[in-house]
């Protein structure tokens, strides 16, 4: 029963982080708040998060109760903790992006009452701001007041749970209970995608490889449906389509350099504001909490990827290529450039020993630089 839990779980966790992605538009992009359908929006995330988490938390309960042993149930007790964390910081900036687009559309409809030529008058709507954020809380006590409740209903809902896993219905049912997010190749979204893909479609035995086919091609797309686009939907090509998928997108390498890419690339705050601060202290924890799972935590791939980020294209295009069993360290990226410099050393003594004698050169093919995964022959 745990290991069923535990990809319900997951499952759970991947649309969090669906979730976090879309409030990241309106995060990123103050305009977003501007157009049609974003307050609808806005509820509709947050709806679905107090979902998430609710759900989370019944089967967070029943792992702790089922724990093995005491280190464990601190284990679940601890990622419980950081979820209904997490769950509270996105809840919390939801609430301030509503208040904001409701204090954008009163600042409109106060203008066109006043007419253009009324003295501009700004409401204070922090009261509404605070009245919001007290919801918040209010809600996060009610369901820790509630937490008996949810103690009563956990057996009940493992049945189902348990029930829902065995039957031998078609399943469609059952995969539509859980959103399999789309995936699009960004390896940004590529841990959640599959979490969520192979909790609610590959793991389920009462599903056909065809209708396992049928919904891995419903939810791929751009590059990553490119990937399996040549292979028709069918029992014998769903096991070979998704391992080309898994193949092209579980690289752990990349999932690291993409997140720590994120966290470079982040904005600098130039003036003080809690808002900015917040985003800016959001997004860097969010980026070291996905590394840490990704057990990352020595310093290498963030000297790899600062260095790495002053070279010129071909040497970046050189290293991308360098292939290694798990994540390169700074010794394999310093002899990766060692031997880099070596090599241009070379070419540049080879094009001064031939300067003045181009037409040597072009008779003579063999007079080349490569990089050391290719043939080199210098003709000294």
């Amino acid at each position: 029963m745990m290991p069923d839990l535990q990809r319900s779980q997951a499952a759970y966790k991947g649309q969090l982080s669906t979730l976090r992605t879309r409030l990241d538009k309106f995060l990123d992009n103050s305009t977003a708040l501007q157009e049609d359908g974003a307050l609808k929006e806005l509820y509709i995330i947050r709806e679905s998060l107090d979902r998430v988490e609710e759900k989370y938390t019944q089967q967070a309960r029943a792992l702790i109760q089922q724990a093995a042993s005491e280190t464990e149930k601190k284990q679940f007790e601890a990622d419980l903790q950081v979820v209904k964390d997490e769950c509270f910081s996105l809840m919390t900036s939801i609430t301030e992006l509503i208040a904001e687009v409701k204090l954008n559309k009163s600042l409109n409809n106060s203008a066109d009452v006043s007419g253009a030529h009324a003295p501009s008058v700004q409401p204070d709507f922090s009261g509404l701001i605070r009245a919001l954020q007290a919801s918040v809380e209010e809600q996060q006590k009610q369901r820790v007041a509630n937490s008996s409740t949810i103690e009563e209903l956990l057996k009940k809902q493992n049945e189902e749970m348990q029930l829902m896993l065995t039957k031998g219905s078609s399943g469609t049912e059952d995969v539509e209970k859980v959103q399999v997010p789309h995936f699009s190749g960004d390896y940004l979204e590529w841990r959640s995608f599959h979490d969520v893909f192979v909790s609610v479609v590959h793991s389920r035995k009462h599903l056909s490889n065809t209708q396992k086919m049928t919904h891995l091609k419903s939810v791929l797309k751009g590059d990553a449906a490119q990937v399996i686009s040549a292979l028709t939907i069918c029992e014998e090509n769903y096991e070979a389509a998704w391992a080309a998928v898994r193949r092209q997108y579980d690289n752990k390498r990349s999932m690291v350099a993409a997140h720590i890419d994120v966290f470079m690339k982040q904005n600098a705050v130039t003036t003080a504001s809690a808002a900015a601060i917040k985003k800016l202290q959001t997004r860097s924890s969010s980026v070291i909490q996905t590394l840490d799972s990704l057990s990352v935590t020595q310093k290498d791939p963030w000297l790899i990827m600062h260095v790495l980020s002053k070279l010129d294209p071909e040497t970046k295009s050189l290293w991308s290529r360098e292939k290694f069993d798990d994540i390169p360290t700074w010794s394999q990226f310093e002899e990766f450039l060692i031997n880099r410099w070596r090599e241009l050393e070379q070419c540049a003594l080879v094009n001064s020993k031939s300067s003045g004698n181009q037409d040597c050169i072009d008779a003579n093919p063999f007079l080349l630089c490569r990089s050391k995964r290719e043939w080199k022959l210098y003709g000294l």
